[in-house]
């Protein structure tokens, strides 16, 4: 929404799902994620909403994987982040 946008400063190339809240001693805040960062893809498919990441990640845990590689954006810059799937080891 053009709000979030101008809240967390995110131009109108960047396209993703914003992080609304990160829950506190979670696995994506351990790794650095925070709230206003944009994700733009997971395991390197494009997301442009919720259930897309949703059903990816569903796709990764169904499949065995026990982690999935996020490609970040905050601020102008890119990064790729990789979370452990809850219930693996």
């Amino acid at each position: 929404a053009a709000a979030d946008r101008e809240a967390y400063n995110i131009g109108a190339e960047v396209k993703g799902v914003l992080v609304a809240a990160v829950e506190p001693q979670s696995e994506a805040a351990l790794k650095g994620l925070i709230e206003g960062e944009v994700i733009v893809e997971i395991n390197q498919q494009a997301v442009d909403a919720p259930q897309k990441a949703a059903d990816i990640i569903a796709a990764a845990k169904k499949a065995g994987r026990s982690s999935v590689l996020l490609l970040v954006h905050r601020e102008d810059d890119v990064r790729f982040v990789a979370l452990r799937l809850s219930g693996k080891k």
